[in-house]
């Protein structure tokens, strides 16, 4: 059955006889052909071989099944922004012949065991550099994927087998680079992809350069074989009908991050802080002596000598135990016990999980013709922000509350503390919730406890959106006509910049790393957020702006009350095309996989809009009251949320 043709190896379904199948080949027979004999560089013969020294040609097509050319690891970036990119050159490769590991389409399971699997299966990694990405590998968040990944590759494939891609333009100073991403790959020549133009050509570039390391792509090597050299018959091979599933060949697991832990306590701590930490363990928390007594010393070693001490620590990081090595069913446990059932979250919210969270109903990308939704009902007023957070859920506001959905249109969880209607909602890299209303506060939440553990208090007028910098602070917008940036850490306003003459209805961070806002004052606005300078100002809309986003090219667009959409060049602030259809605001923008943009209105409908010649190519109805939002999931459908008090998910 070919194994799909080597499943990515041909990129279509194929079959073989069942006598073709079983058909058992010598290494001298492979060696003997010319064309392919470069299969036997790819694996240890020897450990594939049956007493008689032969390997069936099932076993062959099963081992190169596994096997891709790139390894492609990156941060996901705010927004998805950087994963967005990585994904169109993704499938600019594939198109290209290359066969990838993308996190897109292979992280189901195991996580860690998927990501040394896929490094080890691969030929080269392809490194995607952002200021993200190296302060990741360089941080001390043991379980941080991205840190995780480089530096299995620096071992696995060493710098050599490494081939650099910049994304940000402040990266392209390699003497810059910091920690393991500069001592592996600061010398290294790198591909410039820090902005969208000529794509095509360092696509190409990426291509010949990882040819050059690896020589030529797996799909050539095997469309090159002769099978007649291999006395078989090439005619019973044939691309068509689906195979078999892919068998998974085991990948080693990562070991946790504290897998033994002492058998004795520091000379440093009394006796009696150990004891109490054990005795709490087994009582409170029900787990077997040797257990208690190693959460104990995982404790003593990050210096928590008390339950209370632990208690603030998981208010301030949720994933705190999952850091340090605990169990993920008994940190569940033991933040029941300190914190009341009614504040536990079934599973851990965290980057740092070893699987998604609600893996059942995360659906691989795949093609959707939006005509089916999913009705989600709950709100009591209208839903005016989505977002999705890192276990895969769904957050929205817009009545007082925040609630936490699952995907088949559970709500998990109601967060109250603003008095008056939620309209924006962040989630930080830590995990932290971030939201704003009306109320003019901006509230810090822990989703694994439920806690309200901070609240900023300055803007004189409704805060309507929420971005969050690289460096972790987070900007606000206000109808203050401000925006603030906020250090966590501190708890202080650091910045308060000024330019819009009107209410700053939604911010984003741009990839060049600028803040691009959407105001009432008919403009969009770039701003420097070192300097609190503007940097370039959008005029065109003739009535209020409500949204904007960057698309996968690098373009703007924006959503106003004058009905249009608007598509503009950052750099010259030029407005390239004018999208009319929407007979009242257009309220919201996304972008789906194959380039189309979604537009939510007043008018109630969802249109999706060919983004090259302007044209509305589908029409979604259903809603009763004005679309305030959208949100695009991982898995390419869309969520709108409207003044009918529903969210509806559409696929």
């Amino acid at each position: 059955f070919f194994l799909k043709t080597f499943l990515k190896i041909m990129g279509a379904s194929a079959s073989i006889s069942a006598a073709m199948k079983s058909k058992r080949l010598s290494k001298d027979q492979i060696a003997a052909s010319a064309t392919a004999s470069p299969i036997l560089s790819f694996f240890n013969f020897n450990d594939y071989a049956d007493d008689k020294g032969t390997i069936s040609l099932e076993e062959i097509m099963h081992i190169f099944s596994q096997k891709t050319d790139v390894f492609l690891t990156h941060d996901w970036g705010i927004n998805q922004f950087n994963h967005k990119r990585v994904a169109r050159v993704n499938k600019a490769l594939q198109s290209r012949g290359i066969t990838t590991w993308f996190d897109d389409e292979q992280m189901e399971g195991d996580i860690k065991s998927k990501m040394t699997s896929g490094i080890d299966q691969s030929r080269v990694v392809v490194t995607f550099i952002t200021s993200r990405y190296m302060k990741k590998v360089a941080g001390t968040n043991a379980e941080d994927n991205c840190r995780l990944e480089f530096g299995y590759a620096c071992r696995r494939k060493t710098g050599a087998r490494m081939l650099p891609v910049v994304m940000e333009p402040e990266m392209r100073d390699t003497s810059q680079w910091e920690g393991q991403v500069g001592l592996v790959l600061g010398g290294s020549l790198y591909v410039d992809l820090c902005d969208e133009e000529g794509f095509d050509a360092k696509i190409d570039d990426i291509v010949n350069r990882v040819s050059k390391i690896m020589g030529p792509p797996l799909k050539k090597i095997i469309e090159s074989i002769n099978w007649g050299e291999l006395h078989l018959d090439s005619n019973a091979i044939s691309v068509g009908s689906s195979a078999s599933p892919q068998k998974s060949v085991p990948a080693p697991a990562a070991s946790p991050a504290a897998a033994a832990s002492p058998t004795t306590t520091s000379s440093a701590v009394p006796d009696e802080l150990f004891t109490a930490l054990v005795n709490w363990f087994v009582k409170e928390v029900k787990v077997v002596p040797k257990v208690a007594e190693k959460y104990s010393h995982l404790l003593i070693e990050a210096e928590v000598g008390t339950i209370d001490r632990l208690k603030k620590k998981l208010n301030k990081n949720q994933n705190f135990l999952l850091e340090k090595g605990f169990d993920e069913d008994d940190s569940d446990d033991i933040i029941k016990a300190m914190f009341g059932e009614s504040h536990a979250v079934a599973v851990p919210v965290a980057v740092a999980v070893k699987a998604p969270v609600h893996e059942e109903e995360v659906a691989k990308v795949t093609a959707h013709n939006y005509d089916q939704y999913k009705t989600l009902t709950g709100h009591s007023g209208a839903v005016k922000i989505i977002i999705q957070l890192q276990d895969y859920r769904i957050c929205s506001g817009g009545d007082n509350d925040l609630r936490v959905w699952r995907l088949d249109g559970t709500c998990e969880q109601v967060l109250r503390g603003h008095t008056n209607s939620v309209v924006a909602v962040y989630q930080m890299n830590d995990g932290l919730v971030c939201s704003a209303g009306m109320d003019k506060m901006i509230r810090v939440w822990n989703l694994r406890t439920g806690s309200n553990i901070m609240t900023f208090a300055g803007h004189n007028d409704s805060v309507f959106t929420l971005c969050a910098l690289p460096d972790g602070r987070l900007v606000s917008g206000s109808a203050d006509n401000t925006l603030r940036v906020w250090n966590l850490s501190t708890q202080k306003c650091e910045m308060v910049i000024k330019g819009h003459t009107n209410c700053v209805q939604f911010a984003i961070l741009l990839w060049d790393g600028t803040i691009c806002t959407a105001s009432w004052d008919k403009t969009l606005r770039t701003f420097n957020v070192q300097t609190g300078n503007t940097i370039n100002v959008f005029k065109g809309h003739t009535d209020k702006l409500v949204h904007v986003n960057q698309l996968a090219d690098g373009r703007i667009c924006s959503c106003s009350v004058d009905t249009t959409i608007r598509i503009w060049d950052v750099k010259t602030a030029a407005c390239e095309r004018v999208l009319t259809g929407h007979t009242s605001n257009s309220r919201w923008t996304v972008q789906i996989m194959n380039g189309q943009l979604v537009s939510g209105s007043k008018d109630q409908t969802i249109r999706f809009w060919n983004v090259n010649t302007g044209a509305t190519e589908k029409i979604l109805t259903g809603h009763t009251d004005y679309i305030r939002c959208l949100l695009l999931l991982n898995d390419d459908r869309v969520v709108s949320g409207s003044d009918d008090t529903t969210m509806r998910i559409w696929g």
